[in-house]
């Protein structure tokens, strides 16, 4: 099973267009499908969101939370970290989209950015091989033994 570098996961993350946020919201975990955006320059991940959501005070809260990534080909990531809030009209500007706009009644003027931190993710590839990867739960089923579908790995980041 090969390793992917934390360079192949950063460009893995790239390809998502949305992923689920997960906060916490007193002693309840909260997810939220967001669209997420991944800064090169200083390894953040970077989502639009109003003032008036409950987001808002979840993170001041407790700033601790989680991106949980999938697509059609069972790639999974999973990515922890702190997360702040931003209303520096750059950031805004840099995520607002017209796709954006009808999410925000009062405008952009209502708009503040979410910026994740990762300290740590794990992900799960199996998007070389689904054939093998099916023949391997398969094998599993039939054998007892833990099936080897691709990729897995963890990363400090």
């Amino acid at each position: 099973m090969e390793r992917k570098t934390t360079e192949e996961f950063r460009k893995d993350l790239k390809d998502f267009d949305t992923c689920m946020l997960v906060t916490r919201d007193g002693p309840h975990l909260r997810s939220r499908p967001m669209a997420p955006k991944f800064e090169e320059r200083d390894g953040t991940l970077r989502f639009l969101t109003s003032k008036k959501t409950h987001k808002i005070d979840e993170v001041r809260d407790e700033p601790q939370a989680n991106a949980v990534f999938s697509d059609d080909d069972d790639t999974f990531i999973s990515v922890s970290g702190r997360v702040r809030l931003s209303d520096d009209p750059a950031v805004v500007d840099d995520l607002w989209s017209a796709a954006a706009a009808p999410w925000f009644e009062d405008g952009k003027s209502e708009a503040v950015a979410l910026i994740m931190e990762p300290e740590i993710a794990e992900y799960w590839d199996n998007s070389d091989n689904r054939l093998k990867a099916g023949w391997e739960m398969v094998k599993g089923t039939l054998t007892g033994e833990t099936p080897d579908v691709g990729a897995h790995g963890k990363l400090d980041l």
